[in-house]
């Protein structure tokens, strides 16, 4: 076994580098922690304490060199160690205060290596993903009270689904997302419907909230319909036929303005108004 150098010397790169370290612990250890780009960077920033492992690297037999790995470590210098370990830690705080859990994870997987991990980070670490919906959650909620000034919160929303993966809540992650998606699109519509008229987007919206079928799709739902109603396309019947008129018809064709209504009144209206909309475009 190769003795590790010490840390005055300056490093014999015919012996490894970070790169062959990476590739070895890949090879010999199926290493799933910290990605390439980080594990070199910080490899390469640490080099003192990472010495000792890329010289192990250069030996041909695993077993040897995991057994190599294992005495390098234990000849780091406890305070040298402990000043890389209290940086991570900083690191890590402020990377959970930000709500930097890419950032956290990423130091998360290299405090795992250390052989004596510090206590408070290995429980920060545990609830990272718990952490990640606490702090997400709102972000998305926030989108459906007011889609116009919250709508950079459905950018959150693969963050969220993530992080619910881990902790088994998909499915509340998934109907939280797409309830945030409708209220963006129905707030939208409620946008272009003065210039578009009761146009195709209604249909869209409509087609959605009867997915989604939460009491908040409901009543988007409701007042789609509402604002997509006879009232907006009689208006724009009693003007000549353009553009607008003739993306109206589509909707006009949608089963939900029909199916389960038992008002004979509103049903003739709504027949009316189609035989005139095609009367006058077609």
């Amino acid at each position: 076994m190769l003795s590790v150098a010490a840390c005055e010397q300056p490093l014999d790169l015919t012996l490894g580098t970070c790169d062959t370290l990476y590739e070895r612990k890949i090879e010999c250890q199926g290493y799933s922690g910290v990605q390439q780009p980080d594990f070199l960077q910080r490899c390469r920033q640490y080099q003192r304490d990472f010495r000792g492992h890329i010289e192990c690297s250069s030996l041909r037999s695993c077993d040897t060199f995991a057994t190599c790995v294992i005495a390098a470590s234990d000849e780091v210098h406890p305070r040298r160690r402990s000043r890389r370990l209290s940086y991570l830690l900083d690191d890590l705080r402020v990377a959970f205060e930000l709500g930097d859990f890419r950032g956290a994870e990423v130091l998360c997987a290299a405090l795992a290596e250390d052989a004596d991990p510090d206590a408070e980070s290995e429980a920060r670490c545990r609830r990272l993903s718990a952490r990640a919906i606490e702090l997400l959650t709102p972000e998305v909620v926030a989108v459906k009270s007011d889609p116009q000034g919250n709508a950079d919160g459905l950018a959150k929303c693969p963050e969220l689904l993530k992080y619910s993966e881990d902790e088994g809540a998909t499915a509340v992650a998934e109907t939280l997302c797409s309830e945030a998606a409708l209220a963006v699109a129905a707030h939208e519509l409620v946008l272009h419907s003065a210039v578009l008229g009761p146009a195709p987007e209604c249909a869209d919206v409509v087609t959605e909230a009867t997915r989604v079928a939460t009491p908040f799709a409901q009543s988007v739902l409701k007042q789609t319909l509402e604002r997509c109603g006879v009232a907006a396309a009689e208006a724009l019947v009693r003007e000549p036929c353009d553009y607008r008129l003739r993306r109206t018809l589509p909707w006009l064709m949608h089963p939900a303005l029909f199916e389960g209504e038992a008002d004979k009144v509103k049903l003739a209206a709504w027949t009316t108004l189609k035989e005139r909309v095609v009367a006058k475009c077609l």
